[in-house]
């Protein structure tokens, strides 16, 4: 009898939960923003009860307070796009795959917690001082069974406010210290981006707090990124820049080079061994110029008596 009012209990408290095979969702540095000043929203997608291959959504935004500027799908789980985000009105819409699915990236700061993926980054221009929000409608993701079973999913707006025009002055009254410096690891590994290198990064600021992340590779352009970032010179031949802001606009950059990756441990095994074969080759030629000095002067004594 008690065994039956405990699951009785268990079904009235949690019966009427519903899980989800995926949760998309935006993410932004900040929701409140000036007039003319540039609004970087990041559309996620986060499946850790299922594992999908496919997802399609059309982003609303209100077009009398922000005009749409352009998206980048760098560092992107999209993987092919069937149809790239377009522009209609204020809609944009998109549809696509993710080829071997989806379930979470590894966080190589914390590998044992997996980390929601990018679909794309939308930039936005701010134009009229008003409150609005970004919305996700038509959303749906397809389960990687074989099947393109459609999975259950959540999705969340994301609400903001416009004020009047902000100066960069302003700015610095509040915070006028850059992020701290940070390390730029250079990796690959099995559990991410199919063993292929990317770059992970994590700064740290005591004033206003890290707002975003740019990555810039060889003379590219300067790009949105987010820890870990597939790199796209996968040869290693570029030099490698990312350059963190905080919410007041002060910027920190730290470089690395290809030599400076965790491959370089390699290199000083290969350059410590070449020293070694030296000096033992340095001690040897000398013990044999001695050894022949002293034959030659024994054979010299020998040679005078």
């Amino acid at each position: 009898m008690r065994k039956i009012k405990i699951i009785t209990l268990i079904l009235v408290l949690f019966g009427g939960l519903r899980i989800y095979a995926a949760d998309m969702y935006f993410a932004t540095p900040k929701t409140s923003y000036g007039v003319n000043e540039e609004i970087q929203v990041a559309l996620r997608i986060s499946s850790p009860n299922e594992k999908i291959n496919a997802l399609e959504a059309d982003i609303i935004f209100p077009d009398e307070l922000v005009k749409f500027v352009d998206f980048y799908d760098n560092n992107s789980i999209a993987i092919p796009w069937w149809e790239r985000p377009a522009l209609n009105e204020n809609v944009i819409h998109f549809s696509t795959g993710i080829v071997g699915g989806f379930d979470g990236l590894i966080d190589p700061f914390e590998p044992e917690k997996k980390k929601a993926g990018t679909v794309a980054n939308f930039v936005f221009r701010a134009k009229n001082e008003g409150v609005g929000s970004f919305e996700i409608e038509n959303g749906a993701v397809y389960l990687h069974d074989g099947k393109g079973t459609l999975g259950e999913l959540s999705t969340a707006p994301l609400s903001f406010i416009i004020g009047p025009a902000i100066t960069p002055a302003e700015y610095k009254l509040l915070d006028d210290r850059p992020p701290e410096p940070f390390e730029v690891l250079i990796d690959h590994s099995e559990l991410i981006f199919d063993n292929q290198y990317f770059a992970a990064f994590q700064a740290e600021d005591s004033g206003s707090g890290i707002a975003f992340y740019k990555i810039k590779e060889g003379g590219g352009l300067w790009l949105p990124a987010e820890s870990p970032y597939l790199l796209r010179n996968q040869k290693l031949t570029s030099v490698i820049k990312v350059k963190a802001v905080d919410k007041a606009g002060n910027e920190r950059v730290m470089t690395v080079s290809p030599l400076t990756s965790k491959d370089l441990s390699y290199l000083w095994y290969v350059l410590a061994g070449l020293l070694l074969i030296f000096l033992v080759h340095l001690l040897l030629d000398h013990r044999r110029k001695t050894v022949y000095n002293v034959n030659v002067y024994e054979q010299h004594t020998r040679s005078k008596k």
